[in-house]
């Protein structure tokens, strides 16, 4: 009976591990040490199969040091920096529709890029960076902010705003928030004995994230934008991003991927890689190459299952409901 009573909390204890590694199935973009040391990549991991596939080629000696991705979660497209061996940076992008990199602009550090995939926010690579618009299609450089010393910065979820980190003279950082139309700027903290930095939006734009090291290491805050009201999570780490329903946040500590509930209930140390991003299963699937691929990832709690086969240059996508004889059959051209 001992042993049986034993083996009962054994079993419950690696239920409830394995229900919570598995209860997210976004996929999350990272960047990772190339196996050579040689610089850095990017790579994508699928936790519902726990595949994890390289996005950029690391033979490619046009790239070395890669940083912080971020992803247009409408148009697909993934854009980020690349420091070159002399340690210049430019911006790239990988459009929805290709797999190879294209350079937007040299000497900048990419931010953000817009909600509909037609603007990159960047700032110039210098010693006190300024924000900047580029006109992806037109290639049209614009300058939107003058006097602050721009860290980090991102769009609102409908573009309206700019929600920003500046560095004062005493090299602390707050957050100020910038119009989109009129450029007119607007401070959120103003913290003289601490950092607030790389400041996000909830999906819904009514709070922002943001990580502080007011408590004497690096964590998580949330912001009422109306209220101006203050939470505090249990999730301590750098570089947070909230997942597109804004249940889960993944950041960076100590050289590995957490993932948790967005209070940081849950924690999971994932594997070794920085400053995480979440992109969709649709947006990711297709960076699963030329080779033949086919495998089912559970879309939801509803037994909605997305099939997926690729052969040559095709994508096919069969969107299949258990619950009818419906589907949705969409092929296209990579």
């Amino acid at each position: 009976m001992f042993y049986q009573k034993i083996f009962s909390l054994s079993l419950a204890f690696m239920l409830i591990i394995f229900s919570t590694v598995f209860s997210f199935d976004q996929p999350i973009l990272f960047v990772t040490e190339n196996d050579d040391n040689s610089g850095t990549c990017l790579q994508i991991y699928f936790p519902s199969t726990s595949e994890m596939i390289k996005i950029t080629d690391t033979e490619d000696e046009n790239f070395y040091r890669i940083s912080f991705p971020v992803v247009c979660e409408k148009t697909g497209m993934i854009g980020f920096t690349n420091h070159s061996r002399t340690m210049e940076a430019s911006v790239y992008i990988i459009e929805s529709d290709e797999y190879a990199p294209k350079k937007i602009v040299d000497k900048a550090i990419l931010e953000d890029i817009s909600p509909d995939g037609k603007y990159l926010l960047v700032s110039n690579a210098s010693s006190s960076p300024s924000l900047y618009t580029v006109d992806i299609d037109k290639r049209e450089v614009k300058r939107i902010t003058e006097g602050y010393t721009v860290n980090s910065a991102r769009y609102s979820p409908d573009g309206s705003e700019i929600i920003f980190a500046a560095m004062d003279q005493s090299g602390m950082m707050d957050l100020y928030m910038l119009n989109s139309a009129d450029h007119e700027i607007k401070r959120i903290t103003n913290s003289a004995e601490w950092t607030e930095y790389y400041p996000s939006f909830t999906h819904d734009g009514k709070y922002l994230l943001f990580m502080t090291n007011r408590t004497g290491k690096w964590g998580v805050d949330y912001i009422n934008i109306d209220t101006e009201e203050r939470y505090q999570t249990n999730l301590w780490g750098m570089y947070p991003v909230l997942s597109g329903d804004d249940a889960w946040a993944a950041c960076e500590k100590d050289g590995k991927i957490l993932v948790s509930r967005a209070n940081g209930k849950e924690l999971i140390t994932l594997f070794e890689g920085m400053t995480p991003q979440w992109i969709s299963q649709e947006n990711a699937i297709k960076f699963f190459g030329d080779k033949e691929v086919k495998t089912t990832i559970n879309r939801d709690g509803n037994g909605n299952e997305l099939l997926i086969s690729k052969k040559n240059k095709f994508h096919w996508w069969n969107f299949r409901s258990h619950r009818g004889n419906k589907s949705r059959n969409t092929t296209r051209y990579c």
